[in-house]
C-alpha cells in the first residue's frame, strides 16, 4: 500500500545538486559513454520498448524499441557502485542495472529525441547518432538522479511487547514508543517528515488491518538509502535485541498475531507499507532499561567495535537474527555461522573458533571442550554425515558431560562472546 504525502528531504539537500568531485565526475562520464554504447537501434541485445520523454518528464507520442547490451550495462553499474559506495551499500548489481535502465529511458532528450527517432531504420549504436556532448549531459543528469533516488529514507518496523525506558533517536538506531505525532519525536533526524500516526501501524490511512501501538510496544528503525541496506541494519538490530533481552524471556514466543510490517518513507514523501513481519512477538512484555539500551547501542554502533571487528560482529548479528525464531536445526546452523563470522580464520577455521571462544567465554566451565563438540556436530551435519543433531554421539556426550541442551548452550556461549568483545557482561543475565 502506497500513500503519497507532502515531500520531505535531507536538511543537507542543497548540496545534493552540487557537481561531483573530479574522480567521481570521471566515473559518471564513463558511465554516460557506456550507456550510449549499450543501446542500439537493432539487435542483438535485449529489447527495450518505451515512450520518448521531454526535458520536463512528460511522455511524447512517440514510442521506440532499442536493444541493450547487458554486459555494458553491468560494467556501468559496477563503476557506479564503486564511485557511490555509500549510496549502494548491499545492493545487487541487478538493482543498479535496473536504475540505469530507468534513467536512460527517461533521459533520451539529452541524447536528441529527433536524432534517435530518425535513426530507427539504421543499425547503429546510440553513441553513433547522439548529439555532441551527450555523454557529459548524461553524466551530470545521472549524478543528480542518483542522489535524488538514493536520498536517505526512513525505515520503521513495529515491535510487540517490547518498550524502551527512553527513546533513542539516531540515523543508525531508532527505538521509540508510539506517539500520535511521531514526526515531532523524530525531529532531530536529518530529514523533514510528513505527519506520521505513530500510535498505529501502518501510520497512515490504510484500508487493511490497523494495529495499535500501545505503551508496551515500540518502533525500531533507521535511516538508509536503499531497501537492502535498511533490511541489513534491521537484521543487526534484531540480532542485538535478541542478545540484550533476558535469555529465557527472549525465547518465549506468543501465538498472538504480531505487529507486522515495515514502513518506508521516501525523500519524495511516498510512504510504503510492507506487511511481512520482521520481529517476533514475545509471550511476556519486556522493558528495555537504560543499561539494556546501552547494550543495544554498543552492539550496533561504532563506539567500541571498529574496523575488522565491527565488520565481523555485523555479519554475526545478522545470522543471530535469523536464528532467533528459527527451528532448532536451522538455529544451530545460523549460530554456528555466527561463530565463524566472529572468530573464523581462513585455513584454520576450527582452531581459530576454539581459540576465540576459549578467550572470550573463559568463565564458562570447560568451554573449550563444549565448543569443540559443537564444531564436530556442525561439521557432521554440514558434510551430510547425519541429518539431525540428535543422532550424533556427541549430542549424548554433551548432555552427559554438561547436563544441558547443546543448541541452547551454543546460543548462551555465543551471547557471552559477543558481550566479551564489548569488554563487559550483558546488562541482564
Amino acid at each position: 500500500m502506497i500513500v503519497r504525502k507532502k515531500p520531505f528531504g535531507s536538511k543537507e539537500s542543497p548540496k545534493d545538486d552540487a557537481p561531483p568531485l573530479a574522480s567521481t565526475a570521471n566515473g559518471y562520464r564513463d558511465i554516460g559513454q557506456l550507456l550510449l554504447e549499450a543501446y542500439r537501434t537493432m539487435g542483438p541485445g535485449l529489447s527495450s520498448k518505451f515512450m520518448l520523454m521531454d526535458a520536463h518528464g512528460l511522455s511524447l507520442p512517440i514510442g521506440v524499441e532499442l536493444f541493450r547490451d547487458p554486459t555494458l550495462l553491468r560494467r556501468a553499474s559496477l563503476i557506479l557502485v564503486q564511485i557511490e559506495q555509500s549510496l549502494f551499500e548491499n545492493e545487487p548489481v541487478a538493482t543498479v542495472v535496473s536504475l540505469l535502465e530507468k534513467f536512460f529511458n527517461a533521459s533520451t532528450y539529452l541524447i536528441g529525441n529527433n536524432e534517435l527517432f530518425l535513426a530507427m531504420h539504421l543499425n547503429v549504436s546510440v553513441a553513433e547518432i547522439a548529439t555532441p556532448g551527450a555523454a557529459e549531459r548524461l553524466a551530470q543528469a545521472l549524478s543528480t538522479y542518483v542522489h535524488r533516488e538514493r536520498a536517505l529514507q526512513l525505515h520503521l518496523a513495529p515491535v510487540n511487547r517490547i518498550a524502551p525506558a527512553k527513546d533513542i533517536i539516531s540515523p543508525n538506531l531508532i527505538v521509540v514508543r508510539g506517539h500520535p505525532r511521531l514526526e515531532t519525536v523524530l525531529k532531530s533526524l536529518p530529514v523533514d517528515l510528513p505527519s506520521i500516526r505513530g500510535d498505529r501501524s501502518p501510520p497512515f490511512e490504510f484500508s487493511g488491518r490497523i494495529n495499535m501501538i500501545g505503551s508496551t510496544d515500540c518502533w525500531l528503525g533507521c535511516l538508509a538509502s536503499s531497501e537492502n541496506a535498511a533490511l541489513s541494519k534491521l537484521r543487526r538490530m534484531k540480532g542485538s535485541l535478541s542478545l540484550a533481552l533476558p535469555p529465557k524471556e527472549s525465547m518465549l514466543f506468543s501465538g498472538d498475531l504480531p505487529l507486522r510490517g515495515k514502513i518506508t518513507i521516501r525523500s519524495d514523501g511516498e510512504m510504503t507499507f510492507n506487511p511481512s513481519p520482521l520481529f517476533p512477538t514475545l509471550l511476556n512484555p519486556q522493558t528495555l532499561c537504560n543499561s539494556m539500551l546501552t547494550d543495544l547501542q554498543d552492539l550496533i554502533g561504532d563506539g567500541i567495535l571498529t574496523g575488522d571487528l565491527r565488520r565481523r560482529v555485523n555479519v554475526a548479528l545478522e545470522f543471530i537474527a535469523t536464528s532467533w525464531i528459527s527451528p532448532p536445526r536451522t538455529r544451530f546452523f545460523n549460530n554456528a555461522i555466527a561463530f565463524d563470522a566472529l572468530f573464523g580464520m581462513k585455513g584454520q577455521v576450527g582452531k581459530s573458533i576454539i581459540a576465540g571462544v576459549t578467550k572470550h567465554a573463559a568463565a564458562i566451565p570447560k568451554v573449550s571442550k563444549r565448543i569443540a563438540l559443537l564444531l564436530t556436530m556442525r561439521n557432521a551435519m554440514l558434510h551430510g554425515e547425519v541429518a539431525t543433531i540428535e543422532e550424533m554421539p556427541q549430542y549424548r556426550i554433551y548432555y552427559e558431560e554438561f547436563d544441558v541442551d547443546p543448541i541452547s548452550d551454543q546460543q548462551a556461549i555465543l551471547r557471552v562472546c559477543c558481550f566479551s568483545l564489548l569488554g563487559r557482561p550483558p546488562a541482564v543475565n
